[in-house]
């Protein structure tokens, strides 16, 4: 489309063609050279007053799209009609308004990377249940309030087919239909002033949103279907005009736990209505950063990277499924969005002056910086319930049920004790970091949801598992990406788990100098917490923002750090560093994010063989107790003042302490069983 592209309806008559049938020999007369338009001319010869009244109100400023042979003779067939002369005034005049596109349009002028949104003829409230955002009126005129096409971009190269050549554009009708038009630019009416294209099919009008979902039989809508049946939201969801549908997949669906089958009605409505925007978003007008209402009174924000659009965590893998009211998104995600009144704060860019530009056009002036949208001020006739979010359906008894948490090195041991409180105990949602045993991760996560959906029954706790080597920058950063992901851009609580040790004798200097332990120690037990807080710190800074005191970042250190002792003289060094790195951290990042570390002594859990990873032969550090000698152990087990070991139990209460506590920070927890006395 040309930058300039701005189009106003020409408010004129044809003012040569004085009678139905001039209008329709004209149309007919310009396309006589296509010997595949032939029964498109019986149309126009057999009901000539149709076309004249459908463009009566609109001028010479039109582009009609026209059906090829084969296109017309498939829709009779499907209309159980042998021929055209059988079509009825009302079916006539639903396909000549649909297929009259309201301004003049040549192939440039669908160029535009972003697609453009075209007003039709089409204004029956059968068909049309919505109106025209300021966009659109300013685009192509007050009057263009007709039911849209939407269009993508040109193809590169022409399209022959017979005596048809020409540029090829993408259409979008109703019921899910994609259409190929030949922009073969045609001229026709008062001064050549309007255009004809062809089209592969007859366009579907827009049904329904219940009718849209049935009649395209798209199974990636089955579970949707289902889910607004339960939550009985058809009725008004079809009775609503200008809204837009962000519809998770059926495999959304079932990647979040099937909360079409878990949740109850009323969760399920308001989950449902959080997904349901209170405008319609046609995506050429969307911008980055732009924030849009829900009907459950929630925000959701639009991020677009590269051709690609996300509503908060959501990517959209099929927009523009136009309906009579507004449109359906089609979203494939790993969790469904995050809607917790505020929208995810992760867009990357688009500056306060351009959204200006993009959005004014005679809509409200928004009250912060934030994108609005290009429809703002579009009338919602529908319900305004206030139910709970899908997430976290159910009404909240604790402030934490919800919150979203990452644990590294958590699919055993002390890691798997610290999910499990902070999921089960807690209520949050977990996502579980595991290097190599994807199995045992899985096992982990599924003990979880059936410990959560025993103990917050009505809830929809999530936990899932991502596998990434926490030795490694790069896929640090990818973890902490992928998990805020599932979380719609959020993470409120970073447990980092991580640790490398290698069995020395401890009081021998001989045995403590060589430099790949020391280089393993220093990568695993201090700069891997570095990078993870400084992957997560953006997310931990936007929680605050929700919630003050409320993110939190912790990190598991050792006795061996406190107390000079341990497996190694490179592990107790550098352990003592990555206490200290915590300190200068809480200090760093203060007011917004507490930053704590624990200190275990000997726990007496089992480490499972390990592969070896970038040469790390990684030994979590609270998985290592029983590789120590049974006299060593005896030894200490007699200096513990309380005669016994630490379980991973204990250990997990005390994180708990400094997830709970809003006011503390830069400490160091020793969960040692008095080894320190």
């Amino acid at each position: 489309m040309r930058s300039s592209f701005s189009i106003k309806a020409a408010g004129f008559a044809f003012l040569s063609l004085v009678n139905a049938q001039d209008v329709s020999e004209n149309l007919a007369g310009a396309i006589a050279d296509y010997d595949s338009l032939s029964l498109f001319r019986s149309l126009l010869s057999a009901a000539p007053q149709v076309l004249a009244e459908t463009l009566s109100s609109q001028g010479s400023n039109v582009t009609i799209l026209i059906p090829t042979d084969n296109a017309i003779k498939s829709y009779l067939k499907d209309s159980s009609i042998s021929d055209v002369t059988e079509l009825n005034q009302t079916m006539l005049q639903v396909f000549f308004s649909y297929h009259s596109m309201a301004a003049s349009l040549s192939s440039t002028d669908f160029s535009a990377s972003r697609g453009l949104s075209v007003p039709t003829l089409l204004k029956s409230e059968e068909f049309n249940n919505r109106t025209a955002g300021p966009q659109i009126q300013s685009q192509f005129g007050n009057n263009a309030d007709g039911q849209v096409v939407f269009a993508s971009r040109v193809q590169k190269g022409k399209r022959a087919d017979g005596d048809i050549s020409g540029a090829v554009v993408n259409l979008r009708a109703g019921e899910e239909q994609n259409i190929k038009m030949t922009a073969v630019d045609g001229s026709w009416g008062e001064k050549n002033a309007s255009r004809f294209q062809i089209v592969d099919k007859v366009l579907l009008p827009p049904l329904s949103c219940s009718q849209t979902v049935k009649a395209a039989d798209d199974k990636r809508l089955t579970a949707l279907n289902g889910a607004l049946i339960k939550a009985g939201l058809w009725p008004a969801l079809d009775a609503s005009k200008n809204v837009t549908c962000l519809a998770p997949s059926t495999q959304a669906f079932k990647d979040a736990g099937s909360p079409d089958v878990e949740l109850s009605k009323e969760d399920l409505g308001g989950a449902l209505l959080a997904h349901t925007l209170n405008e319609v978003t046609y995506s050429n007008y969307l911008r980055d950063g732009q924030v849009i209402g829900t009907l459950n009174k929630t925000e959701v924000r639009v991020r677009i990277i590269n051709d690609d659009i996300f509503f908060n965590n959501a990517k959209v893998i099929e927009a523009n499924v136009l309906t009579n009211n507004g449109l359906i998104h089609m979203r494939s995600l790993d969790s469904v969005i995050q809607a917790g009144g505020k929208p995810s704060e992760t867009s990357t860019g688009t500056s306060s002056a351009e959204t200006a530009s993009a959005t004014s056009s005679g809509s409200a002036a928004a009250s912060s910086a934030a994108t609005v949208s290009p429809d703002n001020g579009n009338s919602v006739q529908g319900p305004e319930p206030c139910f709970g979010l899908w997430t976290i359906a159910g009404r909240r008894k604790d402030a934490r049920l919800g919150m979203r948490a990452l644990v590294t090195a958590a699919s055993s041991g002390l890691g798997a004790a610290i999910a499990r409180m902070l999921a089960v105990n807690l209520g949050m949602n977990v996502v579980i970091n595991f290097n190599s045993n994807e199995s045992r991760a899985k096992d982990l996560v599924s003990k979880l949801q059936a410990e959560c959906h025993e103990k917050h029954a009505g809830s929809d706790i999530l936990i899932q598992a991502i596998q990434a080597d926490t030795c490694d920058k790069l896929q640090i950063k990818s973890l902490v990406e992928d998990a805020a992901s599932r979380f719609g851009g959020r993470l409120d609580v970073v447990i980092s788990n991580v640790g490398w040790t290698k069995m020395r004798q401890f009081s021998d200097i001989d045995d403590n100098v060589d430099d790949d332990d020391w280089d393993r120690c220093y990568v695993a037990n201090v700069k891997s917490h570095l990078w993870l807080f400084h992957a997560a710190k953006r997310y931990l800074e936007e929680s605050n923002k929700r919630e003050a005191g409320v993110p939190v970042f912790i990190s598991t250190a050792s006795l061996a750090g406190v107390i000079p002792s341990g497996s190694s003289v490179p592990y107790a060094v550098t352990k003592a560093a990555q206490i200290h790195l915590g300190k200068c951290l809480a200090k760093i990042a203060a007011p917004s994010i507490r930053v704590n570390t624990i200190s275990p002594g000997i726990l007496l859990t089992v480490c499972d063989s390990l592969p070896v990873v970038r040469g790390f032969n990684l030994i979590f550090v609270q998985e290592w107790g029983l590789s120590f000698p049974a006299d060593r152990l005896e030894i200490a087990r007699n200096t513990n003042k309380l005669g016994r070991f630490a379980t991973v139990e204990d250990v997990a209460e005390q994180v708990k302490a400094f997830v709970v506590s809003k006011s503390v920070t830069g400490q160091n927890g020793v969960i040692d069983a008095g080894f320190g006395l």
